[in-house]
């Protein structure tokens, strides 16, 4: 009896904490990306394991909050196929709150996911164009590890955040999201200067150490930092990291 109740625990915890909290933040600052087939910039429709998304599936992008964690910075429904092309207004950093990060920072990619749902997944009850807690449904969450932006052009303005900025969605394929995907490191650093070389990265102006405020990990086992100065708790000081 007490190992079914031990077993019946772990499997509510697993399905508690496996699944993405779709919950926005209206920070006041945004971007455009549009999603969909659209020849004229390269564009597809996104798949779900290389099949049709279902239509009423609920795709977004999700940013890095101050714990490290994915947190939703905005999201759609997709109507399906042939059904056109749809717009998610991902959400800014709010400078105002201080340390507290509550959506993308400048220069920050985005990580695609999408909810599929026994019908649609979102209901936007009070029609604010928000994702508001209790307003999506359970589901199952994918993730997309090949999520291709489309290159700056005329009319889109790059592959990364940028408030108030138009991109598009290329071509993205998503599987199943365990909650276990490692975090994709890039070679970008918010509180200093990143300068990617081929597979390395440098890093002017910020820190290695975890545990400062500005603190940029570049890309783990392959980034210099040059010109290091760590800030803790609003000192500056050289670096504390071991070497």
């Amino acid at each position: 009896m007490k190992r079914c109740l031990l077993l019946f625990f772990i499997l509510i915890n697993y399905l508690t904490y496996s699944q993405l909290n779709w919950v926005e933040i209206n920070t006041g600052t945004a971007a455009t990306i549009s999603v969909g087939e659209f020849s004229v910039w390269g564009m597809s429709n996104p798949t779900l394991e290389s099949a049709v998304l279902p239509a009423g599936s609920l795709i977004g992008v999700f940013y890095l909050d101050s714990n490290n964690n994915y947190a939703c910075g905005g999201g759609e429904t997709w109507p399906g196929e042939d059904m056109g092309m749809i717009a998610i207004s991902p959400w800014g950093d709010d400078s105002t709150t201080g340390e507290v990060k509550d959506g993308f920072a400048e220069g920050e990619s985005f990580n695609w996911f999408v909810r599929v749902c026994d019908g649609t997944c979102w209901d936007d009850l009070d029609g604010d164009g928000i994702l508001d807690e209790g307003e999506v449904a359970d589901g199952t969450d994918y993730y997309s590890a090949n999520a291709e932006m489309v290159p700056s052009n005329g009319q889109l303005t790059g592959t990364v955040y940028a408030g108030n900025a138009l991109t598009g969605l290329e071509s993205a394929d998503f599987t199943e999201w365990t909650g276990e995907e490692e975090v994709v490191y890039s070679c970008e650093c918010e509180f200093g200067v990143a300068v990617p070389s081929g597979d390395a990265c440098i890093i002017l102006n910020a820190c290695s150490d975890p545990l400062a405020s500005n603190y940029c990990p570049g890309i783990p086992g392959s980034t210099t930092y040059f010109q290091e100065a760590c800030q803790f708790d609003d000192a500056l000081e050289g670096c504390m990291c071991s070497e």
